[in-house]
């Protein structure tokens, strides 16, 4: 009987197959260990992960974004080259205000070029202050800013803004198609 001690004492043990209750206390102690591992390092790097979130939140929410390009200064002759002397059949758009003609530059890009009536600047600051907020704005809605023309002339002068061109037509004409289609 000494032997049989002595070789069932030095066989390896043979454990019983696990079953579905160790199983799930195995599961659940695995959850746990990750949920407070997570609540941990969240408690820990907090201010990282809560600033990160924000200035990501921030970026997305449709606020208007500080541009730092400066707009380019055009030639009145450069316009009138790109819409053939401002040509009816370039005309996109007009109001009270401005007229907006599809313009081609030089460079082959596709400008939108909003040459305002005689009347619609007070003064020359006024059109300063107007390219200058433009030029500050950028948002994936808005028609970024290309550059301006200002120059004197013996009736006044030219007050000119040069727009990035957007294929799909003005919104008015987005949203009366729209209505006119339902």
């Amino acid at each position: 009987m000494a032997f049989f001690a002595a070789v069932s004492a030095s066989s390896p043990a043979v454990s019983p197959p696990p079953n579905r209750s160790s199983r799930w206390v195995e599961f659940v102690v695995g959850a746990v260990v990750v949920v407070s591992l997570s609540a941990f390092l969240f408690f820990v790097f907090r201010r990282k992960i809560l600033r990160s979130f924000r200035q990501r939140r921030r970026n997305t929410d449709g606020r208007l974004k500080e541009g730092k390009s400066k707009p380019r200064r055009f030639r009145f002759e450069e316009l009138e080259k790109a819409t053939k002397n401002f040509r009816s059949d370039y005309l996109l758009g007009f109001g009270s205000f401005a007229n907006v003609y599809k313009g081609v530059l030089e460079s082959h890009e596709i400008v939108a070029i909003k040459r305002p009536h005689s009347d619609s600047y007070t003064s020359l600051e006024e059109f300063r202050n107007e390219v200058k907020l433009l030029s500050s704005v950028k948002h994936e809605n808005l028609a970024a800013l290309v550059g301006y023309c200002e120059e004197t002339t013996g009736s006044g002068g030219e007050r000119i803004l040069v727009y990035e061109y957007v294929p799909n037509g003005s919104l008015l004409h987005y949203i009366i198609g729209k209505f006119l289609i339902n």
